[in-house]
């Protein structure tokens, strides 16, 4: 049983639902949307980027977006960074700060994180940082963005603080380990106040209660995570994928039901 503090409150007034009741399986391309147009087009409406994940050099491939939803291949767009070839099998890749000005890359096969200078369709490569062993997820709060590592040495997550430029700045000894080193996690994702970080363990652990579980750190004035995770209870089995809806409800995509 959580206690009441300031910090957990919001973790007890959360209702899990489950949004997806069967086996789901995310490609390696992952979009996100920027809602800049290019100018002098008056059709476009904004920009898609997907990510290729690919060993020999991992890109961005870039979708100019119309008004009536289609889209059309510009150009594709170097991370300088490596990718692992096969399907991350998480979400969160890929992310736009909440601007549109800045696009975020994780490289899980060179362990690093590429920033991107945002203009309509043309990216501007602006930083490549270490982010650990296998990073595969990102999420963004305000002046904070937190990794996910993924790899079976260690899974966790480690935050940056992001500049004005959108530039990341490593915060020391911030890595934190998941409830359990078995957790094939899924997504790292803040809460919509910022104040807590949650993970999703993908595989049950009969060792440990719940055994299928949610993850949750909760964010200091710092912005260092807690040391250890609140270990949450998922409604059903593997939960994957996970978002917070406008009236702050959480909606999470579980792989198996039963």
């Amino acid at each position: 049983m959580m206690k009441e503090t300031n910090k957990n409150r919001l973790l007890n007034s959360l209702r899990i639902m489950t949004a997806l009741a069967a086996a789901v399986l995310l490609q390696t391309i992952i979009f996100g949307t920027a809602t800049q147009a290019q100018p002098g087009r008056n059709n476009a409406a904004g920009a898609v980027f997907a990510m290729t994940n690919a060993t020999e050099g991992n890109e961005i491939v870039v979708y100019e977006r119309f008004r009536n939803g289609t889209i059309s291949r510009v150009r594709s767009v170097s991370t300088r960074g490596l990718g692992i070839g096969v399907d991350t099998d998480t979400q969160g890749p890929l992310r736009l700060s909440r601007n549109n000005r800045y696009l975020y890359a994780v490289n899980p096969g060179s362990d690093d994180i590429t920033v991107f200078e945002v203009d309509g369709t043309r990216l501007r490569f602006a930083q490549k940082i270490y982010a650990g062993d296998q990073p595969l997820s990102l999420t963004i709060s305000g002046n904070l963005l937190y990794v996910l590592n993924g790899s079976v040495a260690g899974n966790g997550i480690r935050g940056f603080r992001v500049a004005n430029n959108g530039t990341l700045t490593p915060l020391a000894d911030s890595f934190r380990m998941l409830s359990s080193p078995i957790a094939v996690p899924g997504i790292v994702e803040f809460s919509t106040d910022g104040h807590v970080i949650l993970v999703t363990h993908k595989t049950t652990n009969a060792l440990l209660s719940p055994q299928n579980a949610i993850d949750a750190f909760t964010i200091g004035m710092d912005g260092y995570a807690s040391a250890m995770p609140i270990r949450n209870n998922s409604f059903g089995l593997r939960p994957f994928a996970l978002a917070f809806r406008d009236d702050g409800r959480l909606v999470v995509v579980e792989a198996q039901h039963e």
